[in-house]
């Protein structure tokens, strides 16, 4: 994506695509974050409702 360098990122479909597309736009936007850290935010997400 960075040699690409898009202005929108379109995802087409359900929650997976959308997922996805959301990690892409972070992970270009921001280069110093890293998946891992995202990932650990929301390992627990059962627990805290």
């Amino acid at each position: 994506m960075k040699s690409f360098q898009p202005d929108v990122i379109l995802a087409l479909g359900g929650g997976s695509p959308m997922d996805a597309a959301k990690i892409m736009w972070v992970m270009y936007e921001h280069p110093e974050t890293h998946f891992e850290e995202l990932a650990m935010r929301f390992m627990d997400i059962r627990k805290r409702i």
